[in-house]
C-alpha cells in the first residue's frame, strides 16, 4: 500500500529571546493510506508542531513533507481540500450560526457537489446524533455538543486524511465513545487515514493500531499497540490487598530477597503492589508470596497505558501513585 504521508528529516526551530528551540528535531516517518496512527508525547514534545506542518499552517526549518502528493505549506489551497483538521477545542464553526448554516457555508468553501454533501450531511448527523442540534446556535451548546458539531464539520468534504489534535479533551465518556466510534467507522469503512494525538491513552489505543512516540522533538518509538505492550510490558502486576501489618512486612522481606524476579512498585497501608517477571521461575516466586489465603489478590497483565508510562519514566505506572 502506498505511503500517503512522507516525512523526511523534518525539523522546526523557533527563536525566543535569542535562544533557538528545537520543537521538532530531525524526525522521519511514513504513513500508509488507510492507517490509523496515534502520535503521542508529553506536553511540548513536538506533536502539534508536526501536525501544523503536515496541515500546511507553518513551514519547516529543515527537511521535507509530502502529503498525498502535495507539499502542504507550498500548495495549501489544494492541500486543504483533501484533509480534515481539528486542533483541540479551538472553534472552527461560527458561534452565532447553527451547525446547519455553518455546514452549508463550508460546502461552498470546499466546493462540495450538492448530492455528495447531502449524503455526507445525513450520514454524519445520524452517526453523531446531531438531529436536535443542527439548527441550534453553536454558542448555546454544551462543550460536548459543540465538539461533536466541530468533528462533523471536518468530514463534510470527504477528506482522505484527518489530523486530530486532542479532539476528545474535556468530554464525557458517552460523547467520547460516540466520536471514537465515528472515527473508527471512517477509517475502517471509508479508508480515511487518521493521525490522532491525545493525552488520553485509552482513546489512542481504542482508535489507533500504530503508535509513534515523540519526546523532546525526537521520535523514540514507532510500533503497533500490541508491539509496545510486548516490548515494554513484559511483567505481570500483582496487587495484594487487606494485608495485616505483620503479613505485609513478611511479604516485603520475601520480595527483597527475590529482587531478580519481582519488585515493589506501590506500598499502601493495607496493600502491596509488585511487578513480577514472566519466567519459568515465576511459579516458585508466587509460591513464596501467596501463603495467606485471607489476602485479596488481583493479577493483571501490563496494559498499553502501563507500557507508555514505562517508556517515558523508566518506572512502572504504580510507582507514580
Amino acid at each position: 500500500m502506498e505511503n500517503i504521508i512522507k516525512v523526511n528529516n523534518l525539523s522546526k526551530t523557533y527563536r525566543y529571546n535569542n535562544i533557538f528551540l528545537n520543537a521538532v528535531n530531525d524526525i522521519s516517518f511514513n504513513i500508509k493510506k488507510g492507517e490509523s496512527v496515534g502520535y503521542i508525547g508529553k506536553n511540548g514534545s513536538g506533536k502539534t508542531t508536526t501536525l501544523r506542518i503536515l496541515s500546511g499552517i507553518i513551514h519547516p526549518s529543515e527537511g521535507n513533507v509530502v502529503v498525498d502528493g502535495k507539499v502542504p505549506y507550498l500548495e495549501r489551497v489544494n492541500h486543504v481540500k483533501n484533509i480534515g483538521i481539528m486542533f483541540g477545542n479551538k472553534p472552527q464553526l461560527w458561534p452565532e450560526l447553527s451547525p446547519n448554516e455553518s455546514f452549508h457555508i463550508l460546502r461552498d468553501i470546499y466546493e462540495v457537489e450538492k448530492k455528495l454533501f447531502k449524503q455526507n450531511f445525513e450520514e454524519i448527523v445520524f452517526m453523531l446524533g446531531l438531529e436536535e442540534l443542527v439548527n441550534k446556535p453553536l454558542r448555546k451548546m454544551s462543550l460536548g455538543q459543540r465538539i461533536k458539531c466541530e468533528i462533523a464539520s471536518i468530514f463534510l468534504h470527504n477528506p482522505s486524511i484527518i489530523f486530530l489534535d486532542e479532539p476528545t479533551i474535556g468530554l464525557d465518556i458517552e460523547t467520547k465513545e460516540k466520536i471514537k466510534k465515528f472515527i473508527k467507522f471512517l477509517n475502517s469503512e471509508k479508508n480515511v487515514t487518521v493521525l490522532f494525538t491525545s493525552h488520553d491513552l485509552n482513546d489512542i489505543s481504542d482508535v489507533c493500531k500504530r503508535i509513534i512516540i515523540i519526546d523532546s522533538g525526537k521520535i523514540i518509538e514507532d510500533n503497533t499497540t500490541e508491539g509496545i505492550v510486548e516490548k515494554y510490558g513484559k511483567n505481570r502486576i500483582i496487587e495484594f490487598k487487606n494485608l495485616q501489618h505483620e503479613t505485609k512486612l513478611e511479604m516485603i522481606s520475601i520480595v527483597k530477597k527475590l529482587d531478580s524476579y519481582c519488585k515493589i512498585i506501590y506500598e499502601g497501608k493495607n496493600e502491596l503492589h509488585i511487578t513480577i517477571r514472566n519466567s519459568k521461575n515465576t511459579s516458585l516466586v508466587l509460591h513464596d508470596l501467596l501463603f495467606d489465603t485471607n489476602i485479596e489478590i488481583n493479577f493483571r497483565e501490563c496494559s498499553f497505558e502501563d507500557s507508555i508510562y514505562k517508556i517515558f519514566t523508566g518506572k512502572e505506572k504504580s510507582e507514580w501513585i
